[in-house]
This record gives C-alpha cells, sequence and structure tokens, in this order.
C-alpha cells in the first residue's frame, strides 16, 4: 500500500511543481529517468499481480498454468521471450524489458503530442491503467501503447498543412501510424481492431450524429444482438485468436459501472462544452473521436466482456492527451484551478481502485533485486 502511494504522491508533486510551467525538454528526460526506475521495480516484483505466476511458467517451461503454450503467443511477444530466454535473462528482467519498452512509448508518444506538462500526462496514465498494464494484462498494456503512439503520429497527419515537402512528410506519419498499430497487435491481436479505427478518428461527428450513434447502441444492447447472431460470430473466429474473446458464457458482460458511466459523462463534457475546439483542433478532435467510438462499442456490445475490456482500457489512455488539453483551455485561473482540482480527485479514486481491488492481486507489494540477475 506504501509502495503505490509513495509513487502516485511523487508523480502529484512533480505535477503540481510544473502545473504551469512550459514545454521543456529536461522534464521529459527526467520523466524518462523515472520510467526507468518504475520498470525496474515492475521487473523485480514477486508475485504481484493475476498472471505473474502464468508468464513465469511460460518464460521457464514454454506453458502457462493456463495451460496456453508460448506458440500460441503473439509473434512480438512471443520473439522478445525467446530472445530473453536465449541470453538467459531471468524472468525479472524480461518483464523489466517488456515494461521500460511499454512505458517508453507512451513517453514517446508525449513528445510527438507536444504535451506541455508530461508529470500530468503521465500521473494520468499511472492513475488509470500503470497497475492494470504493468503488473496485470502485460501483453495488452505493450499493445496499447504502440497504439496510442500510432494514434500520436495519426494526429501529426492531420495537423500538418503547408508546401509540397510538408505534404510527403505528412503521409510518412500515416505510415508511421499504421505500423505502430501493428505492431502492437504483434503483443495483442486485439490491436487490429484498432487498425479500423484509423479511417474514422479524422471525422467531424456533429451533435445529432452522435446522439443518434448513443441511441443506436444501447438498442443494439437491449435487442438481444449478440445472441441471435453469436453462433455466426463463433463460426467465423472458430479456432481463431479471437475465439476466446467471443465466449459470452465464459466472460460474461462487462456491465456499466461506475468507470463506464464517469467515461460517458467525461465525454459529454469534453464533446459538448468544446464544441468549438472539437471543430477547429483536428488533434483534439481525434482523442474525441477515439473516446466516442470505444464506448459505442462498450455499450452495444456489452456482452463480449473482455473483448470490451480492452478496447475500454486503451481509451482510457487518450486521458493523458484530453484532460490536460481541457486544463490549458481556461483563461482564467480559478476556473483552471477547479478543473484541475477535479480532474486530480477523479484520478485519486480510480488509482485506489486499480491496486486495491480484492481480484487484483496486487497487495502486497514485494520487490526482490535479485528477482533482475
Amino acid at each position: 500500500m506504501v509502495f503505490y502511494r509513495s509513487i502516485w504522491s511523487f508523480f502529484l508533486v512533480m505535477t503540481l511543481l510544473w502545473h504551469d510551467s512550459k514545454k521543456n525538454d529536461r522534464h521529459y528526460y527526467l520523466l524518462l529517468f523515472c520510467i526507468f526506475i518504475l520498470a525496474v521495480l515492475t521487473g523485480g516484483r514477486e508475485g504481484v499481480g493475476n498472471d505473474w505466476t502464468s508468464y513465469k511458467y511460460m518464460y521457464l517451461y514454454g506453458e502457462a498454468t493456463s495451460g496456453q503454450l508460448l506458440d500460441e503467443i503473439e509473434p512480438l511477444f512471443r520473439l522478445l521471450m525467446i530472445i530473453c530466454k536465449s541470453l538467459k535473462l531471468p524472468y525479472g528482467l524480461f518483464l523489466f524489458i517488456l515494461s521500460f519498452i511499454s512505458l517508453s512509448v507512451i513517453w514517446k508518444a508525449l513528445k510527438v503530442n507536444n504535451v506541455r506538462n508530461c508529470w500530468y500526462a503521465f500521473l494520468i496514465y499511472l492513475s488509470l491503467v500503470f497497475c492494470n498494464y504493468q503488473f496485470g494484462i502485460i501483453r495488452h498494456g505493450a499493445m496499447s501503447s504502440f497504439v496510442i503512439l500510432g494514434y500520436s503520429y495519426l494526429c501529426k497527419y492531420h495537423t500538418i498543412e503547408g508546401n509540397i515537402k510538408s505534404g510527403k512528410k505528412r503521409w510518412h506519419y500515416l505510415l508511421y501510424s499504421v505500423l505502430c498499430v501493428l505492431i502492437g497487435a504483434g503483443f495483442h491481436t486485439s490491436g487490429l481492431l484498432f487498425v479500423l479505427f484509423i479511417p474514422l478518428l479524422g471525422l467531424k461527428i456533429k451533435p445529432r450524429a452522435a446522439a443518434l450513434l448513443f441511441v443506436s447502441a444501447f438498442l443494439i444492447y437491449y435487442s438481444g444482438f449478440l445472441s441471435v447472431f453469436g453462433g455466426t460470430l463463433d463460426f467465423v473466429f472458430h479456432e481463431t485468436d479471437y475465439e476466446g474473446y467471443l465466449d459470452v458464457d465464459r466472460w460474461g458482460e462487462y456491465g456499466f459501472s461506475m468507470g463506464v458511466i464517469s467515461k460517458v459523462i467525461i465525454f459529454v463534457y469534453l464533446y459538448f462544452l468544446y464544441k468549438d475546439r472539437y471543430d477547429n483542433n483536428k488533434a483534439y478532435r481525434l482523442w474525441i473521436n477515439l473516446l466516442l467510438i470505444c464506448l459505442i462499442f462498450i455499450i452495444s456490445v456489452n456482452q463480449l466482456g473482455v473483448l470490451i475490456q480492452r478496447l475500454g482500457n486503451t481509451m482510457t489512455v487518450s486521458f493523458i492527451f484530453l484532460l490536460p488539453s481541457v486544463s490549458n483551455h481556461f483563461s482564467k485561473s480559478i476556473e483552471k484551478n477547479i478543473i484541475f482540482v477535479l480532474f486530480i480527485l477523479y484520478l485519486a479514486l480510480f488509482y485506489q481502485l486499480s491496486w486495491n481491488g480484492e481480484m487484483s492481486n496486487m497487495l502486497p507489494f514485494v520487490f526482490r533485486f535479485d528477482n533482475l540477475i
């Protein structure tokens, strides 16, 4: 408990110290050093996280405790594991390398987006998904990082204007975007879904269309669409990596928790109250559209619990760009500080839930340095 609260308090203090400062590369490199320390702590943990033992068995013996074989895992995750094993690296050092890759890619995404207060952005990541991504669903955590980096390059693609030279560079950013998302899919196959979103994220969606999408999503959910077409989905994805995600009986519904409800409220707030910003700022529009698309999926196919969890978690990472953007939007310091405090309270609540849940297996946090050597 002390561990989790200490790292969150550290990033909160750094956020407060440089909350109104301009972008500074020194802060970015100091943040990268802190990311290195977090990766060391992640790699040296002992029995922390639901999948720690399962992946250890896979690393040592080629088969997880669930029975899943190393040969059945996604190619890039498998490749990284094979390289580490061939170099006779301990399991903890493999976890460190994976964690550092995942976290440093988020760091790179912050730089690509020119985020002014990198400490605030990383505090958001830490609060909402860090524990789950680094101690739990680590393959998905790496996938999500590369997807976010890919979408960051997509922001560049949509915002660059100018001469022919700029146009060529613009298409390079689109290529980087697709490539990063595909790399993410190499760590977890659910990343392929995010390739499909790339053409949609630049669209300017009108309020009436957004409302219609929400109504349609609820109608699909309550109509029992999946119960009618479930057999067709099972047939199409039979004996593929997606088959397990479509097993409603196994995973159950994702549900409409406070997390989902709060994300809907945040979307309504960020979209409708900042409609001018949405219309005129292409980068802001992209992250809002990602939030909208994932919410529509969460509502309409809510029965596919584990697949929706994958979508929802990646969607949540977009907050590292949206929340600071909203805070900086206010010209009056009083309004800006009120919004900032409300966001901090929101982050504190969800961070507490991320490591203190009954099923998280994250307490107590045990670190052993010899796991890394």
